[in-house]
């Protein structure tokens, strides 16, 4: 992303990172963020950060369930590789259930 650090300046998605998630966002793929990636995927998307995110436990993800997307804090708001760790694997459990939601398998 440009201008990331730089207070004031407008940030942008790197056209590669944007053609990324535009592709995930067409095909309904679930986006899953940690940590500062979570301003990549916000930047993306044209919304503001939000200090909730910054309230949100280590171990805790938050899920947009329409949108299909989930964010884990990880060392933002963690002390414990521990917490993070927990906050990780309940990320990738979520992104699982929203990626096979509505998937129809015949056995």
């Amino acid at each position: 992303m440009t201008h990331f650090a730089q207070i004031g300046s407008p940030r942008e998605v790197l056209p590669s990172v944007r053609e990324l998630l535009t592709g995930l966002r067409e095909r309904q793929t679930p986006i899953g963020s940690i940590s500062l990636g979570h301003t990549v995927v916000r930047t993306f998307l044209g919304e503001p950060l939000s200090e909730d995110d910054m309230r949100t436990p280590a171990s805790e993800v938050v899920v947009d369930e329409v949108r299909r997307l989930a964010f884990t804090p990880g060392f933002l708001t963690g002390t414990s590789l521990s917490e993070v760790a927990a906050g990780i694997d309940r990320l990738v459990q979520v992104l699982l259930r929203l990626a096979t939601r509505e998937l129809h398998v015949i056995h």
